[in-house]
């Protein structure tokens, strides 16, 4: 007998744990219901619990009558546990009296099913349900023994039983201490959050559910009673809750008096290697149109504005980006200061030599500035492993509220294309064809950077480069442009370094010394005001804006930005300073544009240029996350759409 034992010892834990696993894979909100048995307010010892200690301590040999009715209790408990766990495992509710349809008689003459019945309905179930390996358990080590007559083979029958009841009850609470680990926060359909209670010692022990009106109701299991508000039962024994007033439900999701986002919720919103549209199941009251204007008020930046719109919309407080690279990381799974995660997404086709990487990027709050300072931490990074390993790397952030231009194209028509004629026609074929060049390239280097700082550098640069070419006589453009003698440029060198000396020098000594320097010494100021006054004349708009600014106005000139940013008084560290060149970035790119349009044509100052229409366009495509990047249902994109990320998404 003890060969027999020791061979049958352990072995129902396997199908245990996949009729749990089964339950919790199909069960959702159900199976949280089952593992905590949910019922109506009590103040009894959990029969679980009961039973449990009956089988440790083997009490189920004594004839008292408390002791069998406890064993009862805590045998049909457990039956329905296991009918709970093969409803979840077949998609169906959970049920708070599992085997009230075999009750017999009225109220206050029930009686109860035996445990025989119960156990010929669970088998019964886990036939249709096509998991026979509870009902070989159940014939194999059963649990009838209990409350039949004792006879010669009792013993070892009752050793099988309490295998069966001891192995049953450990792999229960070792489920329920499962959610140590797990996430505490949940979004449910109709705007619900399940928020599941869990302690150190029995994992598991409840819920909180939130109803999108700041009502909730919630079930808590302790150990010698059970607490359930707003929970109730309706006849056919399952679970329905009491919201409260219908009127004042709304489409967020909320847990008492804040909402989730706030919160956030651990993960993110894509599969890795995934880039889908925002769905949110909004209905009437337009919910996404106010999460879009409240995230475009919290931040004038617009990867901040797309990063805020998302939380709001998922709740997942971090930052999804895909970044394209010809280089290869050694893992699969790449993480840079524990916030950054690299996924490699698997090639699709051979011979590329590309890598597409799916991102995210965790953060702590729905704080703009933290988002901000994120974002930049994240461009700081990887343009270090671009600059690293000599690597060419785009990235951008998965979500934006405002479509760049990326999105669109320019639709010309056939008047425009005279613009395109003009500018081959008169492009000049000398010296001044090449400085031209050089500063159209400078120019759509600046178009195409990312970077604010860097585009406004480049479009100034064009300024520098033909300013820099005709002071030097390397190139003409037909301004008759010749430069001071040495006596005069240096007379003018001093009577402006004397007046910065009475301007600065008591108040400011060291801004005498550079401002001094730039404007009085290497006299880039001057010379530049010089050229472009032959170029857009003199008082031009254009020139004010490039070096001066009347006494009400706080922001700096054009000039002052730009030596700020090259000599790092302005930078990215500051808000302000963010702001400031963010606003005037299209003002210095203006500039840049007409002042080579106006060489390449030869136009005087009191001539102006053509325009075209400047119309844009936009395909909108229901296969591409970047033009339909939220919606309310999923049923607006074609049934056959792949959402795995594209290598033209990533530009």
């Amino acid at each position: 007998m003890e060969e027999k034992n020791e061979n049958i010892i352990g072995m129902p834990e396997d199908a245990i744990k996949s009729l749990f696993s089964n339950a919790e894979k199909t069960g959702g909100l159900e199976y949280i219901f089952t593992l905590l048995r949910v019922t109506g307010l009590t103040s009894c010892k959990d029969p679980l619990l009961a039973l449990d200690l009956i089988i440790r301590e083997r009490k189920y040999l004594s004839s008292d009558l408390l002791t069998q009715s406890s064993l009862f209790v805590g045998i049909e408990e457990l039956l329905s546990l296991i009918g709970n766990l093969l409803n979840c495992s077949n998609g169906k509710t959970y049920k708070h009296c599992f085997f009230f349809p075999l009750y017999k008689g009225s109220f206050p003459n029930i009686t109860k099913p035996s445990i025989e019945q119960m156990l010929k309905n669970i088998k019964n179930l886990s036939e249709l349900s096509n998991q026979l390996e509870i009902k070989n358990l159940l014939e194999k080590y059963s649990l009838s023994i209990f409350f039949e007559k004792t006879t010669s083979d009792s013993l070892n029958n009752y050793e099988m039983a309490e295998i069966f009841l001891n192995s049953f009850i450990t792999v229960y609470k070792n489920e329920r201490m499962k959610f140590k680990e797990k996430a505490k926060l949940y979004k449910l359909q109709n705007f619900e959050v399940l928020e599941l209670l869990v302690d150190e010692t029995v994992g598991l022990y409840g819920f909180y559910l939130h109803f999108s009106n700041g009502g909730s109701a919630q079930f808590i299991r302790k150990e010698s009673s059970t607490l359930s508000q707003n929970i109730s039962f309706d006849r056919n024994f399952e679970l329905s809750s009491f919201v409260g007033d219908l009127h004042a439900l709304t489409e967020e999701w909320v847990v008492g008096k804040k909402k989730l986002y706030e919160i956030g919720l651990p993960g993110r919103y894509n599969v890795l290697g995934q880039w889908k549209p925002l769905i949110y199941p909004e209905r009437k009251q337009k919910v996404i149109s106010r999460y879009a204007r409240e995230a475009l008020s919290l931040s004038k930046d617009e990867q901040v504005q797309g990063v805020l719109f998302y939380i709001m919309c998922t709740s997942h407080h971090v930052i999804e980006f895909v970044v394209k690279a010809d280089l290869e990381l050694p893992w699969e799974n790449t993480t840079l200061g524990k916030v950054i995660h690299l996924w490699k997404c698997p090639n699709s086709q051979m011979m590329q030599n590309f890598f597409i990487y799916d991102g995210s990027y965790c953060v702590n709050s729905f704080d703009p500035d933290e988002i901000e300072m994120a974002i930049s931490t994240l461009n700081l990074t990887l343009n270090t492993i671009a600059f690293a390993y000599n690597a060419k790397l785009q990235w951008r952030l998965k979500y934006k509220i405002v479509n760049g231009t990326q999105n669109s194209f320019i639709k010309l028509n056939e008047e425009d294309m005279n613009v395109l004629d003009n500018i081959l026609n008169k492009y000049p074929r000398n010296k001044d064809g090449l400085i031209l060049n050089s500063a159209i390239d400078w120019y759509n280097r600046g178009t195409n950077s990312k970077d604010i700082f860097a585009s406004f550098l480049c479009y100034y640069r064009v300024i520098e480069i033909i300013v820099t070419s005709v002071y030097s006589g390397k190139a003409e453009f037909g301004l008759r442009f010749q430069a001071e003698k040495r006596d005069q440029a240096k007379q003018k060198s001093i009577s402006c370094i004397e007046k910065k000396y009475n301007e600065l020098f008591e108040s400011d000594k060291f801004r005498f010394i550079t401002s001094a320097y730039s404007e009085c010494i290497q006299g880039t100021k001057y010379k530049t005001e010089q050229i472009l006054d032959l170029i857009f004349g003199k008082d031009n708009i254009y020139i004010k804006n490039l070096f001066k600014k009347t006494e009400e106005e706080i922001a700096k000139s054009l000039y002052e930005i730009r030596n700020g940013i090259a000599h790092g008084s302005i930078t990215f560290l500051e808000r302000e300073d963010v702001e400031l060149v963010r606003s005037k970035i299209s003002d210095i790119k203006m500039i840049a544009k007409e002042l080579i349009l106006r060489l390449v044509y030869s136009l005087n100052p009191s001539e102006t240029l053509a325009e075209h229409s400047e119309r844009r366009g936009m395909k909108m495509s229901g296969y591409d996350p970047r033009t339909y990047f939220y919606s309310n249902t999923e049923n607006v994109f074609p049934k056959d759409v792949d959402w795995m990320i594209k290598p033209e998404w990533c530009s």
